[in-house]
């Protein structure tokens, strides 16, 4: 399919296409503005039931050239289950726009990972389906989560994410909530985005003996903020850092209420994101003190804190 634009357009439970039985497609230069579905509907739909357990031997399907534009309904852009996706210069701008003003009338369905996910609900299914971003735009999107992956691959490579909300961070992988794989993020941009913990990356835990690796490179992160927990990272599993790979990433005036750049489990679970980072930009669960006596007072400090001053208690 090649050379199309949909404006104005919509239904009960609509989406733009499904495909269904092994089949590979390829989506060109192609333009959606203003489109909305009354229930919580993914975009672009893809399903298989082949049984490889080899990415090689999945469909390849590519989408190529797009623009996407005031996406009024809640859902995910793409739900991809056994497929291998290519996604080239992809350009999303005023996704759910509601959920920023909490004014959604999209009706849920029963598939809770279309409506928690904005970007893509990555390859689910067997085991190593692929969805794959290149340059990639996205300005103005909000949600629960960007990417959320299942035993699958999800990899960004030269893109820009500005502008945007996601609850519960861009990418957002918990092993204990039978999430999990492989993630490559490249030479990519992130800027002006707010959270409530970890704006780019939620990782609340990952098993010990996983062998599906994170990998973020090249990287910049501007500007990004988060009311509680981790402007940029949030990652409270005490194996993490046994997965994740940071590596020539930059880091500038990102925010958080705890840890400004990261927020992490433990200090001895303490992530090597390759730069100096000073003591407001990393923070851990608070220590706790506990005085006894005709008078009981609670101290939390966390790892970024000092115990207070003029602190006076008499004993007996």
């Amino acid at each position: 399919m090649d050379g199309f634009k949909i404006f104005n357009s919509g239904g009960y439970n609509t989406n733009f296409i499904s495909i269904f039985d092994n089949t590979s497609v390829t989506l060109s230069n192609f333009e959606i503005d203003h489109f909305e579905s009354k229930t919580t509907k993914e975009l672009v739909n893809y399903e298989s039931d082949v049984n490889y357990y080899d990415e090689e031997g999945l469909p390849s399907n590519i989408i190529n050239n797009i623009k996407v534009s005031n996406i009024i309904s809640r859902g995910v852009f793409l739900r991809n289950k056994n497929g291998n996706f290519d996604i080239y210069n992809a350009e999303l701008r005023n996704i759910h726009e509601c959920y920023k003003y909490n004014n959604c009338t999209s009706m849920n369905n029963d598939r809770q990972h279309v409506d928690d996910a904005e970007l893509v609900v990555c390859c689910y299914g067997y085991r190593h389906p692929r969805a794959t971003f290149y340059s990639l735009n996205i300005d103005q999107m909000y949600g629960d989560i960007g990417i959320l992956i299942y035993t699958a691959k999800a990899n960004v490579y030269n893109s820009t994410v500005t502008n945007s909300y996601f609850k519960n961070g861009f990418v957002h992988i918990d092993e204990n909530m039978n999430e999990g794989g492989g993630l490559i993020v490249s030479n990519s941009t992130f800027e002006n985005n707010t959270s409530e913990c970890g704006t780019i990356f939620n990782f609340p835990y990952h098993h010990p003996g996983s062998d599906k690796f994170i990998k973020i490179n090249n990287s910049t992160f501007i500007n990004n903020t988060a009311s509680k927990f981790g402007g940029v990272v949030y990652s409270m599993g005490e194996h993490n850092p046994n997965r994740m790979i940071f590596t020539n990433n930059s880091f500038y005036n990102n925010h958080a209420k705890f840890g400004n750049v990261l927020y992490t489990h433990s200090k001895a679970a303490l992530l090597d994101v390759g730069e100096y980072l000073n003591s407001s930009d990393i923070s851990t669960p608070p220590a706790y003190f506990q005085m006894y006596g005709n008078l009981v007072e609670e101290i939390s400090i966390l790892s970024s804190g000092s115990i207070p001053e003029d602190i006076m208690y008499k004993l007996n």
